[in-house]
């Protein structure tokens, strides 16, 4: 048994929410997913900010084994601990980086893979202070760790999509951008914005500085892979070819836009290519027939 101050106590939401439950009455809460050594680690880390950085868990208090990190960051997301999200989240994938899957999974001890054999481990549930090539990192490195963790893969994947949507508009996800930033999830990461986040609905039928809707970026970016000439030495064509979204992705992207803003695929463009409907651009670039007929407004 490990007794704790109650003001330390409901720092960790899950513990909040029991006292909250019990109207305060309660004193002792079975927390089954939680060991006393990494509760304890929790507790000291609180009880560390609380006296010296207010908030603000110091990086530095966060060391030890990979694994034993991970099992820590397990805990973190049990008991909801969002003073200690963050830096948990970024030691780790500090740690990752640089490290290929194969070594990380050297990194996991046996007995781990034993205690979680029957759960799943989801962590982490926010991901908004890593950057997108420590995000992967995290996301392959943890789905090695243990069966447990692999179970929690795809809804790892899901809360990275929703936090990358986030700050990304749609223009730059039907586009190169999105192609560069997020290369195999690009198409997903639209879809997320699309579905969580509210200004999306208004975006999507919004032109931006080149007159074009996300649309007509969508339908630029199936270009057929000789466009504008095959044989010609043209960087600018170098230059595309290196964010182009796969055909399966432009499929998903086109599809998605064109369900939450029909009337796009009339809208002319009002710069570049001036007067192209997307159907229309997706004609002088070559698209796949498939992409040109879902354009196809009649």
């Amino acid at each position: 048994m490990v007794t704790v101050a109650r003001e330390l106590a409901i720092r960790c939401i899950t513990i909040r929410n029991m006292l909250e439950d019990t109207d305060g009455r309660g004193t002792d809460f079975p927390l089954p997913l939680v060991d006393a050594y990494n509760l304890q680690w929790v507790l000291s880390l609180l009880e560390t900010c609380s006296s010296t950085t207010g908030d603000r868990v110091a990086p530095s208090s966060v060391q030890g084994a990979l694994v034993n990190l991970l099992r820590l960051a397990s805990v973190v997301n049990f008991l909801d601990v969002p003073a200690l999200l963050d830096v948990v989240t970024s030691t780790i994938a500090q740690r990752l980086r640089g490290e290929s899957a194969f070594v990380a999974s050297l990194l996991r001890e046996d007995r781990l893979r034993d205690e979680l054999a029957g759960e799943t481990v989801v962590w982490p549930l926010n991901l908004e202070h890593l950057g997108r090539h420590d995000t992967l990192a995290l996301l392959q490195a943890a789905s090695d760790v243990s069966p447990a963790w692999r179970r929690g893969e795809g809804d790892r994947l899901r809360v990275a999509l929703r936090t990358w949507a986030r700050d990304c508009t749609l223009h730059e996800l039907a586009g190169n951008p999105g192609a560069m930033w997020f290369g195999e999830h690009c198409a997903n990461v639209l879809v997320a914005r699309l579905e969580h986040y509210p200004c999306a609905k208004e975006e999507v039928s919004r032109t931006d500085s080149a007159g074009w809707l996300p649309l007509h970026h969508a339908a630029f970016q199936a270009r057929d892979d000789d466009w504008p000439k095959a044989g010609k030495r043209n960087p600018t064509r170098v230059h595309l070819e290196a964010r182009r979204q796969t055909p399966q992705q432009n499929d998903i992207i086109v599809r998605a836009l064109i369900e939450a803003f029909p009337a796009g695929r009339r809208v002319q463009s009002r710069s570049v290519y001036v007067g192209c409907t997307p159907r229309e651009l997706a004609a002088r670039v070559r698209a796949p027939a498939t992409i040109q007929r879902l354009l196809d407004s009649n």
